[in-house]
């Protein structure tokens, strides 16, 4: 269609000038016959005319195609291929793969806002599962936070998830930090929530007594929802590409010795795909804005048992590592810190 500025010159120099097409035409620069259809529409078209509807041998069957994809929108051509044959169609099947391609209702996509923090705002929270790495029985987990502006992360390896454990991962991420956000943001797990009507959320007394003593505000996210913590997710995805692939470990303490190590050395020392900063530079503007750290938090486990006449009880759970057994009445166990009562 021509632009409706040259459409508007055509009347003007065919009505009021009184110019011919060829004239006309070739004055603009365009072809005459595009001159006569301006001319004898008599109007600027400011819109394309709708192309005149081209019928088929499948025009007929449009509106049983229509009610076959609203009743199960991911079927396949081939079965309304099936059907439309039973009820008369003779056509062929690219004619009404192309048919189909068109009614086809468009899937409904979900927007999503992008989140945006202030230094020292939040910190997002998360496990990453990496499996029986020893070969003793035991899952490793990956206790990973980052904070949400300057995108530093911490990870911790660890073979509990028990609520001492998650505490204890917060105490030397904190500690790495220098200093405490004023939101943690986690998703629903026990050690966190307790219960979850909808939005209605009653996180756990203990862990809210850990929050109470650091004055951060636990934030639960919305379930099934992982765009809230679409940070410290892509951070697990970023550790399971980058450091995890062709390692070895002695033990637990050799894993974490060189998580610590590319942590400093790489994760947090290089541009960030969506920043386009060094969160280990950038975190300089966000450490003045947290929170004090104060004094460390009670994280010992303490355990009410039975002692048998052996004088040996069972702790941490290991039937693997015959060393988590044999400590006596009173006595420190060796598999960890605890408290006998």
């Amino acid at each position: 269609m021509l632009p409706a500025a040259i459409q508007a010159e055509i009347l003007r120099l065919t009505y009021a000038e009184h110019w011919g097409p060829s004239r006309i035409a070739r004055h603009l620069g365009i072809h005459r016959q595009s001159v006569r259809r301006v001319a004898r529409r008599r109007s600027v078209a400011l819109t394309p005319a709708p192309p005149r509807p081209r019928s088929t041998v499948l025009t007929p069957f449009h509106a049983r195609i229509r009610v076959l994809l609203t009743e199960d929108p991911a079927r396949s051509a081939v079965t309304i291929f099936q059907v439309l044959r039973q009820e008369g169609y003779r056509g062929g099947i690219s004619a009404l793969r192309g048919a189909v391609r068109k009614l086809r209702p468009l899937p409904t996509r979900e927007a999503f806002v992008t989140l945006t923090f202030a230094p020292g705002e939040a910190a997002q929270v998360d496990w990453g599962e990496f499996g029986d790495v020893f070969g003793i029985g035991r899952a490793v987990h990956a206790f990973v936070l980052v904070l949400c502006y300057s995108r530093l992360l911490t990870v911790v390896f660890t073979f509990s998830q028990t609520l001492e454990a998650f505490l204890r991962c917060h105490e030397q991420a904190f500690a790495f930090v220098g200093g405490v956000v004023r939101e943690c943001w986690y998703d629903n797990a026990a050690t966190v929530v307790a219960e979850r009507r909808g939005r209605l959320v009653r996180f756990h007394p203990r862990f809210l007594a850990y929050a109470g003593h650091h004055r951060f505000r636990p934030v639960a996210c919305t379930v099934a929802r992982g765009n809230e913590k679409g940070r410290v997710e892509d951070a697990i995805k970023y550790l399971r590409g980058n450091f995890w692939p062709g390692r070895t470990f002695r033990d637990l303490a050799d894993l974490n010795a060189q998580a610590q190590a590319w942590r400093d050395e790489f994760a947090n020392t290089r541009e960030h795909r969506v920043t386009r900063k060094i969160p280990m530079l950038l975190v300089a503007e966000e450490r003045p804005h947290l929170l004090p750290l104060g004094e460390p938090y009670d994280t010992d486990e303490v355990r009410s048992v039975v002692v048998p006449p052996t004088f040996r009880v069972a702790f941490d759970g290991n039937p693997a590592k015959a060393g988590c057994r044999g400590g006596s009445w009173g006595s420190r166990s060796r598999c960890g810190p605890t408290r006998r009562r």
